[in-house]
């Protein structure tokens, strides 16, 4: 299975650059080996950002319960996520660790990406409109 938005298989390294401030949205489809979509209905998607894989403290996370990540098309194998510009100017410019994964409508939990998350500094915060 593959997500044709970032063209990347599943345990792939995903490195990702996001400004503070700034939404970090993508929208992905899902396809099989032969390129279908993969119908993802009922499956949950979780994402989460930490200093480290090891640490305990979160960055920043996004699922499907929350509403961060949407099934935009479930049957088409479309789903987006969007991590608004009010969370990402709380984070602290840096670089982070970031991964994914998927669990099915069975429980069967798979990982999606891992990879670098670098956020950098907001050069306007605190202008006023």
């Amino acid at each position: 299975m593959s997500c044709d938005a970032i063209n990347t298989r599943q345990v792939s390294a995903w490195n990702a650059t996001i400004k503070q401030g700034a939404n970090f949205r993508h929208t992905l489809r899902f396809r099989d080996e032969s390129g279908a979509p993969v119908d993802i209905t009922g499956c949950v998607i979780r994402w989460a950002c930490r200093p480290t894989f090891d640490s305990n403290t979160l960055t920043a996370s996004m699922s499907t319960t929350d509403g961060r990540i949407t099934l935009d098309d479930a049957v088409g194998g479309i789903w987006s996520f969007d991590l608004p510009a009010s969370i990402t100017a709380a984070i602290t410019a840096g670089r982070y660790v970031h991964d994914a994964e998927i669990q099915w409508p069975s429980g069967r939990v798979e990982p999606l990406w891992e990879g670098a998350f670098t956020v950098t500094r907001e050069g306007v915060r605190g202008v006023i409109p």
